[in-house]
């Protein structure tokens, strides 16, 4: 290797990845090729030893090395196993580094510590059957709905997304039926509306993960950002004080949050129940409280209407609930009667 650009620093990381890979990575290197296994046991010791993190700002839990120390690590991996050495740039080069050098500051100190350590592995979702070198030929949309995105679509050829914790990816941004350009997103891979495809099967690079992505009405929602911003810093104490949290109640109202699945025409969101449950359960992360709130104004308060009310009971009642201007409570339950709705006494 061309030691021109070296520096001691350069020589002694070179050095430490040659001894990791021969005592760690050549021993199984024909092992994890011939049988398609992903080394998980070693990506965890080269995020341990700062190898996952080289050019990432100490700040966030990087290395803070330069791009030289970056490209001889990888090049030094890649002697042992080409896999392996694949694995570590896709994760830094395309799943960590776009955010460090484009994120925002919160989306920097929540995702790439974590990045770097190795806690959660990163992939980035660009290639599509018709883009990749073309980027500008994505078909994948994310159309927006109030302040959520709707994403539909499919990536091929991503690499660690099935052993990632955290995807990137690119899509069409539409908005009132008009097609902004082309946006980036950050969604945990464990998101509703996420499939991933079993491994793709290789001639090479056979222990490197790599799949098929696709997007069925996969709901991006603000609602974790509102959560983590207005409810958790109140959640002890409403719940000490049994204090009902209208103001927060009004907010996820303007946010559309209450009408989720109510149809537009009647002021709501015009979203699936998939996206209502997503957000129900977001809610829940950070208060029950809040959560149950949200979910008996809109199943029991609002959507028996939507579903089995006259027109005229529609039009009166629903845009207002859907609104929050009033909330919608149902009464069943009695001394004797709940699940067995046909005991009511009332």
């Amino acid at each position: 290797m061309d030691t021109l650009f070296f520096t001691d620093e350069h020589n002694m990381l070179i050095e430490m990845i040659s001894d990791f890979a021969k005592s760690e990575i050549v021993p199984i290197a024909k092992e994890i090729d011939q049988t398609s296994r992903f080394p998980s046991e070693v990506i965890s010791k080269l995020g341990d030893l700062g190898i996952l993190s080289i050019p990432v700002p100490k700040r966030y839990g990087g290395s803070g090395m330069d791009n030289v120390a970056y490209a001889a690590a990888i090049m030094e991996l890649a002697k042992a196993d080409a896999s392996i050495a694949i694995t570590v740039a896709a994760h830094t080069s395309l799943g960590t580094m776009p955010i460090v050098l484009s994120g925002t500051e919160e989306q920097k100190k929540e995702y790439v510590p974590k990045l770097a350590s190795g806690e959660i592995l990163g992939a980035f979702g660009l290639t599509e059957p018709e883009a990749g070198s073309d980027a500008g030929a994505t078909k994948t949309t994310a159309e927006k709905k109030g302040k959520d995105f709707i994403v539909n679509g499919g990536k091929i050829f991503i690499t660690n997304a099935g052993v990632a914790g955290l995807l990137s990816f690119t899509a069409q941004i539409i908005e009132d039926g008009k097609n902004k350009g082309i946006g980036a997103f950050i969604v945990p891979t464990d998101i509703n509306g996420l499939t991933i495809s079993e491994p793709e099967k290789k001639m090479g690079w056979k222990a490197s993960d790599t799949r098929q992505l696709f997007f069925n009405n996969m709901l991006i929602e603000m609602i974790s950002d509102f959560a983590k911003s207005e409810i958790v810093p109140i959640a002890k104490e409403i719940d000490q004080t049994s204090r009902f949290p209208s103001e927060v109640i009004s907010k996820l109202g303007d946010l559309g949050i209450l009408s989720i699945p109510v149809p537009k025409k009647y002021g709501g969101s015009g979203m699936d129940n998939v996206a209502y449950a997503a957000a129900i359960m977001e809610l829940a992360k950070a208060d029950a409280s809040i959560a149950i709130t949200v979910a008996a104004h809109t199943s029991l308060g609002t959507m028996p209407i939507v579903l089995s009310g006259t027109e005229k009971q529609k039009k009166e009642y629903v845009p207002k609930l859907a609104c929050g201007k009033i909330l919608g409570a149902f009464g069943l339950t009695e001394p004797e009667a709940g699940s067995d709705a046909g005991a009511t006494k009332t």
